[in-house]
C-alpha cells in the first residue's frame, strides 16, 4: 500500500498542485505568524520586565485597576491617590525568606507639573530607592549626567523628553539645571525645586516609558501628600502616655522623669566629642525604609512568575497586598499589544478555515478526476479499508510535501530580512515586537507545529473526499472509464 501511495502522489501531483499551493501558502503565513509572536512575547517581556516592571510585582489592594502608572480607569486618573503597601516590612520578610526571588525594588508613582527651560510639562513621575533600583533595571542607561544616588534630591529625565524640550524652547536641559515640580494634593498646593541628574533612555525605545520622570522617593512623597513611615517602633510605655486619661500636666510629673543610668556606673566616660560623633554618624537603614506604592521583583532563572504568583496570594492577601504579573503591572500599554496578538491569533483561525474548506474541494475534485482508478481497484478486490488508506496517504504525502516547502520559504525570508537589519519607524511596531530593528530566529519546534498543522489540515480536507470516494461502484466507474 505505501508503494501504491507513492505512485499515486509522483502519477497525480499536477492534479493536485492547487492544493499543494494553498498548503504551503498556508503553511508559510503561520510559521512566519507564530514565529513573529514568538519574538514579540519574549521580546516584550524582555523589554518591559528589563526595564520597568520586573517578572512580577506586590500591589496593595484596591477597589480600582491599578498599573505601575496608576489607575487604569482615566476618568478618575486626576482624583484617584494611589494606596501605599501597609505591611511593607512583613511583606519584605516573607520576601526575604522566599528563595525563588532574586530581588526587588521599590517605586512610587506621583503626578506633577514640571517647569523647566522657561515651560510646563505635566509630568508623570516614578519615586524610586536608588540603592537597589537602577540595578535591578539593566534597561536604563543614563546617556548624560549621572545617576541618583542614595539620600540624594534630583531627578532624571527620559532623552524623548529633553530632546522635546530642546525644539520648543531651543535650549536644551543640562545635568545641574533646577527644576520646579508642583502638585495639588489633599494637603494642599506643593512646590519643590531640585537639580536635574541626568538624561536617561531605556534599552529598546519604549515610547511608554519616554514621558516618565524618575525623581528620589522623598520628593514623590512630598508631592504625593505620602505619610513618611520609618522603622522605628514606640516602646509600650510611651504608648501609654497617650491614654485617653493621661493630662498634659501629668506628662512634667515627678513619675515620668528618669534618673540618668550610667553604663557600668560611670556616666563621665562619654565624653562630648563621643556624643557628637555617635549622633552624627548616619543610622544604618533597611532596603526601601519609607512608604511605597509598589514593590517589583525579579524571579530567579528557571521558576514561573505566574506558579510564583499562586503561593504567593494568600500570604500577601492576609497582609492587604496582591501579587501582580508583568504585563498586569505594565497596564493598558501591554494588554494592547496582546489584544492585538490574540486578534491576530483570530483572524488567521478563520482563514485556516477558509483554506480548509478550499482545499477539501480540490481534493474531491481529484477524486472525481480519479473515478476509474479507484473503481478498478475495487474491481479486483480493494476493500473500503485499502481505498481509505490509499486517498489519506496521498493528502497527507501533499500536505507534507507542502507544509516542509512553506516553512523553507519562511525560513529563507527570514534569513533575507535579519541580513538587511532594517530599522522599525512606526512607535506601536516597536512596542509590539519589544525592538527597534527587524529581527526573527526561526525556532525548530515552531517550524514542527507549521508542518503538522499541514497535514493536519489535508487530513481534515480528505475527510469528504474520501467518503465520497467509497461510493465508487466498479460498474459506474468502468462505465466512465
Amino acid at each position: 500500500m505505501f508503494f501504491l501511495v507513492i505512485k499515486f502522489f509522483v502519477k497525480n501531483w499536477k492534479k493536485n498542485m492547487l492544493a499543494a499551493l494553498l498548503l504551503t501558502m498556508l503553511t508559510f503565513l503561520f510559521f512566519i505568524g507564530n514565529t513573529i509572536l514568538k519574538e514579540s512575547a519574549e521580546g516584550l517581556r524582555n523589554s518591559y520586565t528589563e526595564n520597568f516592571t520586573g517578572d512580577l510585582a506586590v500591589f496593595p489592594q484596591s477597589e480600582e485597576s491599578l498599573s505601575i502608572f496608576g489607575v487604569n480607569n482615566p476618568a478618575i486618573g486626576e482624583f484617584f491617590s494611589i494606596p501605599v503597601l501597609k505591611n511593607r516590612r512583613e511583606i519584605q520578610d516573607m520576601l526575604d525568606a522566599n528563595d525563588k526571588i532574586d530581588a526587588y525594588t521599590f517605586q512610587l508613582t506621583g503626578f506633577a507639573a514640571m517647569d523647566i527651560a522657561g515651560r510646563r510639562y505635566q509630568s508623570l513621575i516614578f519615586g524610586v530607592d536608588p540603592a537597589s533600583y537602577f540595578s535591578f533595571f539593566p534597561g536604563i542607561e543614563v546617556t548624560e549626567g549621572s545617576t541618583l544616588r542614595s539620600q540624594e534630591k534630583g531627578l532624571l529625565l527620559s532623552e524623548k523628553q529633553a530632546q522635546q524640550i530642546k525644539r520648543e524652547t531651543g535650549r536644551s536641559p543640562s545635568p545641574g539645571d533646577m527644576v520646579m515640580l508642583s502638585s495639588l494634593g489633599e494637603m494642599g498646593f506643593r512646590i519643590l525645586e531640585l537639580p536635574l541628574c541626568g538624561i536617561y533612555r531605556n534599552r529598546g525605545d519604549i515610547e511608554l516609558l519616554n514621558e516618565v520622570v524618575i525623581a528620589d522617593a522623598d520628593t514623590v512623597r512630598a508631592l504625593n501628600s505620602v505619610m513618611v513611615a520609618g522603622d522605628f517602633t514606640p516602646a509600650d510605655d510611651a504608648v501609654s502616655l497617650l491614654d485617653a486619661n493621661t493630662q498634659l500636666d501629668d506628662l512634667f510629673a515627678s513619675q515620668f522623669i528618669d534618673e540618668p543610668e550610667a553604663a557600668g556606673g560611670d556616666l563621665g566616660e562619654l565624653s562630648i566629642d563621643e556624643l557628637r560623633k555617635q549622633l552624627s554618624s548616619p543610622r544604618a537603614k533597611r532596603q526601601g525604609e519609607g512608604s511605597w506604592n509598589f514593590m517589583l521583583l525579579r524571579t530567579a532563572a528557571g521558576t514561573s512568575s505566574k506558579a510564583i504568583a499562586r503561593q504567593l496570594r494568600p500570604q500577601l492577601s492576609a497582609l492587604g497586598a496582591e501579587p501582580v504579573l508583568w504585563h498586569q503591572a505594565a497596564g493598558p500599554a501591554a494588554m494592547l499589544v496582546l489584544l492585538l496578538q490574540a486578534l491576530f491569533n483570530g483572524g488567521y483561525f478563520l482563514v485556516m478555515i477558509a483554506g480548509i474548506i478550499g482545499i477539501a474541494n480540490m481534493f474531491l475534485v481529484a477524486v472525481f478526476r480519479r473515478t476509474s482508478d479507484i473503481g478498478t481497484l475495487r474491481a479486483v478486490g480493494a476493500e473500503d479499508r485499502d481505498i481509505r488508506l490509499l486517498v489519506y496517504g496521498e493528502n497527507v504525502a501533499v500536505a507534507l510535501a507542502s507544509g516542509t516547502i512553506g516553512v523553507f520559504l519562511a525560513s529563507l525570508l527570514f534569513g533575507i530580512v535579519n541580513s538587511r537589519a532594517l530599522s522599525i519607524e512606526n512607535s506601536l511596531v516597536v512596542a509590539l515586537l519589544g525592538r527597534s530593528t527587524f529581527h526573527f530566529e526561526p525556532h525548530l519546534d515552531t517550524a514542527l507545529v507549521s508542518i503538522l498543522l499541514s497535514v493536519a489540515s489535508g487530513l481534515v480536507a480528505s475527510l469528504f473526499p474520501v467518503r465520497k470516494a467509497l461510493q465508487i461502484e466498479p460498474v459506474v466507474a468502468m462505465r466512465r472509464g
